[in-house]
């Protein structure tokens, strides 16, 4: 009985290994390593990306060139209106300085509505309001107003370096486009197809840092020059006038200068 159970599992096991379809399954096995490939795969491209939109974070310094033109014609740089709340603002050179001190100003944060909130300027995607009173601060909008005759949208042209010569025009979320370290971006009213151009203080990213730490700015034809208050406190030491030098006789003598007489004599 033993015996003949034991010849019928040697046949069932002959059978079963000479039967099509009965070797080792391979398929789950590079199933599983492909996913685990592109799994990794992902991570890896996605890592470049991620790194991007945290910066600039904080201990960063960025520069970027900013414009406001409207039917073609540029606004004076813009002065700061916030004391530089997040640190992302502007020494009056039309560029924007952009080193975080606060959440607000990092990664995607560093964009036009953020710098724009600390040089109060208005940006929409319709609409742009200028800081300042009377003509300074006008308002531009779709559907309200005109450059030539003709209807004006509010756009943004993007370089993304200064060699660069084509911009990418964006007319929507405009106030989220992130600045780049060396960019360059013009916020125009024009009509649709117009040619925007670069801001004249555009070449001022050549020596981007030289208004805070007080260097003469690269002269701009047409630009006015920042007022006093937006530049570096002068830090030399000078003596005050009324301070008079003390000088030693010509013989070499000491003199001592005698103290004002506190005496006074009461009256008869």
């Amino acid at each position: 009985m033993g015996r003949a159970s034991s010849s019928k599992k040697v046949a069932r096991a002959a059978r079963a290994a000479g039967r099509p379809g009965t070797g080792r399954n391979w398929l789950w096995p590079l199933a599983v390593f492909a996913l685990v490939a592109i799994g990794v795969s992902l991570v890896v491209v996605s890592r470049p990306e991620s790194q991007a939109s945290a910066s600039p974070g904080f201990g960063d310094h960025w520069h970027a060139a900013y414009g406001v033109a409207t039917c073609g014609d540029f606004a004076a740089p813009f002065a700061d209106a916030r004391g530089d709340a997040n640190g992302i603002h502007t020494h009056e050179d039309g560029l924007a300085h952009i080193h975080p001190s606060s959440s607000a100003a990092t990664g995607d944060n560093a964009n036009v509505g953020t710098f724009a909130e600390e040089v109060d300027l208005g940006v929409d995607d319709d609409r742009l309001d200028l800081p300042g009173d009377g003509d300074a601060g006008k308002a531009f909008a779709e559907g309200e107003d005109e450059c030539d005759g003709e209807p004006g949208i509010v756009q943004a042209a993007v370089w993304e370096n200064p060699g660069d010569e084509e911009a990418e025009i964006v007319t929507e979320g405009i106030a989220d486009l992130k600045f780049e370290d060396g960019s360059i971006v013009t916020l125009a009213f024009a009509p649709e197809g117009a040619d925007i151009a670069k801001p004249p203080t555009a070449q001022r990213l050549e020596d981007a840092t030289a208004a805070e730490e007080g260097r003469p700015l690269v002269p701009v034809e047409g630009v006015p020059e920042p007022t006093p208050t937006t530049l570096p406190a002068d830090t030399s030491t000078t003596v005050p006038e009324d301070v008079t030098p003390s000088t030693a006789p010509s013989d070499g003598s000491t003199t001592t200068s005698a103290p004002p007489d506190s005496t006074t004599t009461p009256a008869p």
